[in-house]
């Protein structure tokens, strides 16, 4: 049985200042399981760049994937994800600067 999951990891690097928060990116991931055992294999980064990618969420159809992400302008918003890497994330929702 093999299944596919999107995960948001916090990878800390050895020069992250104690008070500085990490970068969390999101990884697509094939799981497969053999009896008790579940072996984890062909991690892809789906958002590797600085700054706050986090929370993913699959659509109901299992096609598109659903993330937070903190970009240039500071707001945290919804961006969708093709996950077969074939087209840059798009932003779903605009957040007002107050927030």
């Amino acid at each position: 049985m093999r299944y596919t999951v999107a995960i948001a990891l916090c990878v800390l690097g050895a020069g992250t200042a104690p008070s500085q928060a990490p970068d969390p990116d999101i990884f697509l991931v094939s799981l497969a399981r053999s009896g008790d055992r579940i072996t984890v294999t062909a991690a892809r980064n789906l958002t590797s760049r600085p700054g706050y990618d986090n929370q993913p969420h699959w659509s109901g159809d299992g096609n598109t994937l659903f993330f937070t992400s903190q970009r240039e302008d500071a707001q945290a918003d919804i961006y969708r994800l093709d996950p077969s890497g074939s087209a840059p994330p798009v932003r779903v929702t605009l957040t007002a600067p107050e927030s």
